[in-house]
């Protein structure tokens, strides 16, 4: 089967299941909008430094925000349904077990990601920036916009920067990369990581750029010793 006639299945399984599509859409909508507001109580209570208040801007603020938050879960779940309905012919020739496995370690990596986010990385980074700000005489007020979606971009980015070493894994074992095009590809992927730090992150300064930098330097890194391990093991095979 060629890539066209794949991608011809695909979006005939799509197209069959599109009403299911939208009702997990619509149900991914309600129950985000009430994850949305324990997840602004959540950051809050434990982002927000000690004498910084977040402010709204408009009336309507809080409830945009927890809309926007709302259709964020709402993709969040949908995702991996749409994964599960355009791979169907796919899984069709894989071990239920296998697909198991490998989902099971992607959700994982990427529940890790975002605990390591929330827990460490964001307190600290959000820490640095505002003694930052003060330092500067400036007294810090943070829009609730603003501060939320910095926070949520954030811990999904590094909940898919943990994913790496995982989906690295299962292209080296189906052999669509290999270690050696990793290294050999490093320098460009170091500059690429580089650049999406400069951008994701608010603060200009090198140090606040280098924290956000480093975990994906540390995952590509982990990432290649992977690709290495799974390429060994399918070639042995």
């Amino acid at each position: 089967m060629d890539s066209s006639d794949l991608r011809h299945e695909i979006l005939q399984e799509l197209k069959s299941k599109f009403g299911k599509i939208i009702l997990v859409l619509i149900l991914g909508v309600i129950i985000g909008w009430y994850l949305a507001f324990i997840t602004i109580v959540k950051i809050k209570a434990k982002l927000l430094p000690k004498g910084v208040e977040i402010i709204a801007l408009t009336p309507l603020e809080f409830v945009i925000v927890q809309l926007k938050l709302s259709l964020i879960f709402a993709i969040v779940i949908l995702i991996p349904v749409i994964v599960f309905i355009a791979t169907r012919r796919v899984r069709l020739r894989i071990k239920k077990r296998t697909m198991f496995t490998w989902g099971m370690l992607l959700l994982l990596f990427f529940v890790g990601g975002i605990l390591f986010a929330y827990n460490i990385l964001l307190p600290f980074v959000i820490r640095i920036l505002t003694s930052t700000v003060v330092e500067t005489g400036i007294e810090p007020l943070y829009s609730l916009s603003g501060f939320m979606f910095f926070s949520i971009s954030m811990m999904l980015i590094l909940g898919l920067v943990f994913e790496f070493p995982v989906i690295t894994a299962w292209l080296s074992r189906t052999g669509i990369i290999s270690s050696q095009i990793l290294t050999e590809r490093r320098k460009y992927a170091y500059v690429g990581i580089f650049v999406v730090a400069a951008v994701i992150t608010p603060d200009p300064s090198p140090v606040s750029q280098m924290l956000v930098a480093l975990p994906f330097l540390f995952f590509y890194e982990v990432s290649v010793i992977t690709a290495k391990i799974f390429g060994r093991r399918q070639k042995s095979t």
